[in-house]
């Protein structure tokens, strides 16, 4: 009986994360001008805008490096697979 020599190519998939990563970067920075325009001057709003201004911003800057290094996120083949969904990578052999 012959092997099969295909290997299983998955790619991510990286618009929705693009879009919502932008969009919440936008409410961040929103976050952060009522906050400082406001008489009392909101210091929640601004911390809050703050946090999810920066926290999204890396994901938005992860999700663009992703769009233009277009690697295959998961490789299945019969030694194993080859992990490369996230900045740690990983293989994971097949034992026989």
């Amino acid at each position: 009986m012959t092997e099969r020599n295909q290997d299983i190519i998955i790619y991510p998939k990286l618009g929705k994360l693009l879009l919502i990563s932008f969009i919440f970067v936008v409410i961040g920075i929103v976050l952060i001008a009522t906050g400082m325009s406001q008489e009392d001057s909101s210091v929640l709003f601004v911390v809050m805008g703050i946090i999810c201004t920066l926290f999204f911003g890396l994901c938005l800057t992860y999700v663009t490096h992703k769009w233009f290094k277009r690697t295959p996120a998961l490789i299945v083949y019969n030694r194993g697979l080859i992990d490369q969904s996230s900045w740690i990578q990983g293989a994971i052999p097949v034992m026989k």
